[in-house]
């Protein structure tokens, strides 16, 4: 069974859930903003702003969707997240 995932909106906010044991640019349980992909970006692929402050493409199975209510939302764009 081949399992779809369904790739988050620009501007929606995604949780790390995986990373490799020497990127030191991704925080597991860190919540990420979904960035504008670029023209030629591969679709299994999320541009995220890392820890370094590089935008840079992930794997989509390394975060999950999560929903976040509009206060929280405000809060976190005020922090440039």
């Amino acid at each position: 069974m081949t399992h779809t995932l369904l790739k988050p909106r620009t501007g929606s906010f995604v949780a790390c859930v995986r990373a490799t044991y020497d990127d030191v640019d991704l925080v597991v349980g860190k919540l990420y903003r979904v960035q504008k992909p670029e023209r030629g970006d591969p679709e299994e692929l999320l541009r995220i702003i890392n820890e370094s402050g590089d935008d840079y493409l992930y794997a989509i199975d390394w975060f999950e969707p999560i929903d976040v209510p509009p206060r929280v939302r405000r809060a976190l764009a005020k922090l440039g997240s």
